[in-house]
């Protein structure tokens, strides 16, 4: 005979802590629940595979990140460049790219909610490098939280101002081009 426990919540009595179950017991969450959401589908980790990737001059540029190590929910889209949110809530980002020119003054790296130039929905980072005439690789990295809802997606966007050279790259590499991301809360 199988017993149901159906409550609106559930308080302690006393102490900091609620036990559920005993040693050995096995607790199942069901698909769709706050837990599984967090772990089983927001998370991923995606890398630049496919060859340099060229960027227009004092624009930013989405990188495409063309593999994943692991994509849970599969949210992240490889030909796109672009992380949907399954669920509402917050989001930990981190990115680093490797950003290439032999005369550029600026390198910059942002996130940007829904490709937004509105400063509330942008994180970014910039190095700057003085016109030295030396080739220059600069690599920037982005650690935001963002709130998210529901269908909203992040991009993952390099800058280059240069002076005078047409060779502006995203370059790649798994360990120097990559993003990653999950909901935490």
């Amino acid at each position: 005979m199988v017993s149901q426990l159906k409550v609106n919540e559930i308080i302690k009595q006393s102490g900091s802590s609620i036990t559920i179950g005993e040693a050995g017991d096995t607790i199942t969450v069901p698909s769709g629940t706050l837990a599984t959401d967090f772990f089983n589908s927001t998370g991923f980790q995606a890398y630049k595979s496919g060859g340099d990737q060229t960027i227009a001059n004092n624009t930013f540029t989405t990188c495409t990140f063309e593999s994943t190590d692991y994509n849970f929910g599969s949210n992240w889209n490889t030909a796109t460049g672009l992380y949907t949110a399954p669920s509402t809530g917050y989001y930990n980002f981190n990115v680093s790219m490797a950003l290439y020119n032999p005369t550029a003054r600026n390198f910059m790296v942002r996130i940007t909610r829904q490709l937004s130039t509105n400063a509330a929905d942008i994180k970014q980072s910039r190095r700057e490098d003085g016109a030295d005439g030396k080739q220059d690789l600069q690599t920037v990295h982005v650690n935001a939280v963002m709130y998210l809802t529901a269908g909203q997606y992040v991009a993952f966007q390099g800058y280059i101002e240069k002076d005078s050279s047409d060779d502006r790259r995203i370059l790649t590499g798994q360990n120097i081009t990559y993003v990653k991301g999950e909901r935490i809360a």
